[in-house]
């Protein structure tokens, strides 16, 4: 992971997505008032459902469309696929970024972020990040005529990374502009964490092909950084090697599973990657939380990979924390305790 700007980001925090308010101002208020220094733009579903995680990146999608009586993402029964896919690749191969845009409809966290963030706020970010759905989570919640995942369409699934990774990169030039920090992009894949069960038909080498493809284009079309979040378990060497920049996990719940690779992530660490602890868990409330749990849950987890032989000093370089997950479904007041721990988190680095 690189920084044009050669910035240390080590011990900084970020935020993953959701947060459960129903104004931006709210929320984007929490976010520079406790992590200013990687602010990222609010989903809030609480507003409107079609800031959801899946919803809110439909436009565009080639013959994909929401029903309502099902409340899901089907195939279009009249519109042709092949053709709807002829005209997104038109567009794609025409490098029209401005179609695969992100509406203020459908995200009005982002456009009160691009719109109403004031200067003595902005100059504050040391890097800025945005985020979309992944391509194997989009998928996998739409379906065909048949009440199939669009996982099982290999036409399908690659038209809609292409789409995803557009989106990625229009919201990467716009943060660009409106801020210009270094950007950093996270592609949310909870559905990963089903990978090598009898629910996921996808092989490692599709996984890794198509996160590489997707990377690709943010990489070269925005030069944004990429990452890549699953708050669950999964085969954390299949998103080594992706190529991609920033490996997010839920640190809280699952840094013992995390640590079961250490020669793979030693080698993603030396060229560079960033790992982003989900340090803070969502129920941090709930479980009565101290930053001194977090403290041991950190030092904990960095004897256990130094004893394995990571460098302590290069972890410790490519570190940032965040919550464990997105806050969405949580109230305000979990929300604020969450995000009160997460302004914190530099002190972990003191080990």
């Amino acid at each position: 992971m690189k920084s044009d700007k050669k910035i240390s980001i080590s011990g900084l925090a970020t935020g993953i997505g959701s947060l459960p308010y129903s104004e931006p101002k709210k929320a984007v208020d929490l976010i520079f008032s406790s992590i200013p220094e990687i602010p990222f733009w609010p989903q809030l579903t609480k507003k409107d459902k079609k800031e959801d995680m899946i919803f809110q990146y439909l436009d565009a999608m080639p013959a994909v469309i929401h029903d309502p009586k099902k409340d899901k993402l089907i195939l279009d029964p009249k519109k042709d696929k092949e053709e709807a896919l002829t005209k997104m690749y038109e567009k794609f191969i025409e490098g029209d970024i401005e179609h695969f845009k992100i509406t203020k409809e459908r995200a009005s966290g982002l456009y009160y972020f691009l719109d109403k963030i004031p200067k003595e706020d902005s100059d504050k970010a040391l890097m800025v990040k945005g985020h979309v759905t992944g391509p194997f989570t989009f998928a996998f919640s739409a379906v065909d005529s048949f009440d199939k995942s669009l996982l099982y369409d290999e036409a399908m699934l690659e038209a809609i990374a292409k789409v995803l990774a557009m989106k990625a990169v229009w919201q990467a030039n716009l943060l660009k502009k409106k801020f210009n920090k270094d950007i950093i992009i996270f592609f949310d894949e909870p559905y990963l964490s089903s990978f090598g069960s009898a629910f996921c038909p996808l092989t490692k080498d599709r996984v890794i092909s198509l996160l590489e493809e997707t990377f690709n284009i943010v990489k070269v079309k925005s030069k944004a950084l990429t990452g890549i979040h699953c708050c669950g378990n999964t085969d954390w060497p299949m998103l080594f090697e992706s190529g991609v920049d920033i490996v997010n996990f839920d640190a809280w719940n699952y840094a013992e599973k995390f640590a079961l690779y250490p020669d793979q992530l030693k080698t993603f660490l030396k060229k560079g990657g960033i790992i982003a602890w989900g340090i803070v868990p969502t129920n941090a409330m709930e479980l009565k939380v101290k930053i001194n749990d977090l403290k041991n849950k950190f030092q904990e987890c960095v004897k256990i990979l130094t004893a394995q032989g990571i460098d302590k000093d290069l972890l410790l370089k490519n570190t940032i924390f965040t919550p464990s997950c997105g806050l969405g479904s949580k109230t305000e007041k979990e929300a604020e305790y969450v995000f009160a721990l997460l302004g914190q988190t530099k002190e972990l680095m003191n080990l």
